[in-house]
């Protein structure tokens, strides 16, 4: 399970994402150099990949990234829900649940990706 605190977390400064123990398991931060991009890190600081928000007229929409600047294909994940409040599933099954309560957001998530795209509905 991980937990975001909703007070402290922002798609504009450098946030974590702690475990149901406090510890940090993952972190995300904006890149400085391209406005529109949030890169996420892993609790051993690598990068697993980034996100990067529709802000050219060339961009179909949201577009997430690895750590080596492949584009992901994200097709087969299914959102269902809005806000903080998310179903994400593959293939029919299901790789990340978040709920909302009222100071944070509790994320069960099965892989990075789905991660990922979790970050691609926040804005």
């Amino acid at each position: 399970m991980l937990i975001i605190n909703k007070d402290k977390f922002s798609i504009q400064t450098k946030s974590e994402i702690l475990d149901e123990t406090g510890n940090v398991k993952y972190w995300c931060q904006p890149d400085f150099a391209f406005k529109g991009r949030l890169h996420v890190y892993d609790e051993n600081n690598d990068e697993i990949g980034y996100v990067q928000y529709k802000i050219l007229k060339s961009q179909d929409g949201v577009e997430y990234y690895d750590h080596k600047d492949n584009k992901i294909n994200v097709d087969d994940y299914c959102i269902d829900g809005e806000g903080f409040n998310l179903q994400i599933t593959k293939n029919n099954s299901i790789v990340l649940n978040s709920k909302e309560s009222d100071e944070k957001v509790m994320i069960d998530c099965k892989d990075n990706i789905s991660l990922l795209i979790l970050f691609g509905l926040i804005k």
